[in-house]
């Protein structure tokens, strides 16, 4: 509210100072964001009631992961939505303010920014990109490995651990996946990071023989 009261003044201002285009574009920039905040708004309760209104049908009551996680699986589309929601809003805001070219324009040159150490160049996009990275993996890994646990794995007869052990496994292999990309992204030789994992992986073959021999 600040923010759009502080634009009025200043739309109102630039009128009475004679900038017509200025006062123009301010007011228009603030009735379009405020009616999208509104429409996105109703969307965003409307899709989220309509979830809540399928949580309690009987078609939904089969998954386990409904009927045992209601409340995480409505905590997590709200994450989402709200996240989705404020960043279209955020976009469509700065375009009609004419601020995206401008931001856009600020925003790839300070991604581009860094430094070279060696054969190794580091950008603060390379940085942002392998933290992005790295977490999102967490999370798909996470949130794989509770589908398969509960929703999958947990319909077959199988001794105790095993679909625990499945999952585990299967968020690792994508948490390492995730983690390789991240290096990637960041700058790194995947080839000299291979032929670290193969020497450290012999090393670790020669430690753990006698291990495997007993």
């Amino acid at each position: 509210s600040p923010v759009y009261l502080t634009g009025i003044f200043a739309a109102v201002v630039a009128n009475l100072l004679g900038y017509e285009n200025v006062n123009r574009i301010v007011a228009y920039g603030i009735l379009v964001s405020l009616l999208i905040a509104l429409i996105f708004g109703t969307a965003y309760f409307a899709v989220r009631g309509l979830l809540l209104l399928f949580t309690a049908t009987k078609l939904a009551k089969i998954s386990n992961l409904i009927r045992d996680r209601q409340k995480d699986v409505l905590r997590l589309f709200d994450r989402l939505a709200w996240l989705v929601t404020v960043l279209a809003w955020f976009y469509i805001t700065l375009k009609n303010f004419r601020l995206w070219g401008p931001v856009s324009d600020w925003a790839t040159d300070i991604w581009k920014t860094g430094y070279v150490f060696g054969d190794i160049q580091v950008t603060v996009g390379g940085i942002f990109s392998f933290f992005f990275i790295i977490i999102l993996s967490w999370l798909i890994s996470r949130l794989v490995r509770i589908f398969l646990q509960e929703e999958v794995l947990g319909r077959f007869k199988m001794p105790r651990g095993v679909p625990m052990a499945i999952s585990s496994l299967t968020q690792y292999t994508l948490v390492f996946i995730g983690v390789i990309l991240a290096l990637a992204f960041a700058g790194f030789d995947l080839q000299n990071l291979g032929i670290l994992a193969g020497a450290l992986g012999v090393g670790i073959g020669f430690g753990l023989q006698s291990i495997f021999n007993n």
